[in-house]
């Protein structure tokens, strides 16, 4: 982005501001005769993801928004103030920079901070970001693997950039870049800890043995969407924990599990009994279900569906809580126009499959969860949601 365009983005911000609530679409036809038109719908449009993935970024006076990826791939403001949260230390490099906004939270927690960023206009970006920000971190343009090798800093992050030539997402750690893999002898040592961010769809298993090092798993879900894993690594540890946060509006769930004891237990499977639980997707991800129904006394519904059940109401559970009100037959009648939200687990239909064959429509807590009983058979439940 040159000095003239970032000119003319601050000169412009009133207008980027007065015009978030327009999609970028009309505002093309809006600003047809509008010279510089692209550059600045490009600044509402990131503008308009980043109010609730980045609210004090959306709020503060002086931000440059960049095009592409670049917003979309960076962690929101929740996620990475709860990493910052996690760790502390001396120095931070951050190898992969990106828009800035873990450097950002993470220097925090560091009494100093370098930012690193091949790409010279989100580097350039970054640094009038921070500026704006009142951050007092160190921004380099350059390869981060190459000036990684000349820095004592005792943490390193890295995101890897995870799309191909082709801008298709990726999700092997070897096909990422950089590739970390390749790296650990540089990324961690007996006075250096390394965080490495992955995509969620990444098979958590196979990272761990790829990586070697790892001390701790984060699995971190917003609003009980799973939105990243991160790997703690460092070459001195004893075992593997792996922790599963769920970030909601007024607090954190937390739940964790030696992950070399994950899958050695089984819970009994039971009928169904007066509540359903369903984990949030943290724990799902880190296939830490099983172990959670036991440490709360809870019998699965089925073996293959993440669903449990018991007589007494566990109010702190991690995860959806129902009351169940009946159950019925998948052709029952009495059902068809009635008004349920629908949630189908090892059903066989997809929910809204279900929808449409029992002409359902949408209600507040009123729920209906299609599943198999304890006998494997597809089985409707009535249900209240106790919790949000």
């Amino acid at each position: 982005m040159t000095s003239q365009e970032i000119e003319l983005i601050r000169q412009n911000a009133q207008l980027i501001k007065d015009n978030l609530s327009i999609k970028a679409s009309t505002l093309a036809l809006q600003w047809s005769k509008l010279p510089h038109r692209k550059l600045l719908i490009s600044q509402v449009a990131a503008l308009q993801k980043a109010q609730k993935k980045l609210p004090l970024w959306a709020q503060t006076n002086g931000i440059i928004w960049p095009s592409g990826l670049a917003v979309e791939q960076c962690s929101s403001q929740a996620t990475a103030q709860l990493k910052a949260s996690l760790v502390d230390g001396k120095q931070l490099i951050d190898i992969t920079g990106g828009f800035g906004v873990d450097a950002y939270y993470l220097s925090k927690s560091f009494k100093k901070t370098t930012y690193i960023e091949q790409n010279s206009d989100l580097a350039q970006i970054a640094a009038l970001n921070f500026e704006a920000l009142n951050s007092g971190i160190t921004v380099r343009n350059g390869d981060g693997r190459n000036l990684l090798k000349e820095s004592d800093a005792d943490f390193v992050m890295v995101d890897p950039y995870r799309r191909d030539d082709g801008k298709n997402k990726v999700f092997a750690l070897a096909d990422c870049l950089p590739n970390v893999t390749k790296m650990l002898d540089d990324l961690v040592n007996d006075e250096r800890s390394c965080l490495i961010k992955t995509s969620p769809m990444l098979d958590i298993s196979l990272a761990v043995s790829q990586l070697k090092f790892v001390r701790e798993i984060w699995v971190v879900s917003v609003k009980n969407e799973c939105k990243e894993v991160n790997y703690l690594l460092h070459k001195k540890h004893d075992n593997t924990v792996i922790k599963c946060f769920n970030i909601q509006p007024d607090k954190t769930d937390l739940y964790e599990y030696d992950f070399n004891k994950i899958n050695t237990q089984k819970p009994t499977i039971s009928k169904t009994e007066k509540y359903l639980y369903e984990p949030n997707t943290s724990i799902l991800k880190a296939g830490l279900q099983d172990e959670l129904a036991i440490s709360f006394g809870l019998d699965k519904l089925n073996p293959n569906s993440h669903l449990y059940t018991n007589q007494q109401w566990e109010v702190n559970f991690p995860g959806k809580q129902f009351e169940i009100l009946s159950e019925h037959s998948p052709n029952d009648k009495s059902l068809k126009g009635s008004r349920y939200n629908i949630i189908a687990r090892n059903y066989g239909l997809k929910a809204n499959e279900i929808e449409k064959k029992l002409r359902i429509k949408p209600a507040e807590k009123e729920y209906l969860i299609a599943s198999k009983n304890h006998l494997g058979k597809p089985t409707l439940f009535k249900a209240i949601l106790l919790n949000e």
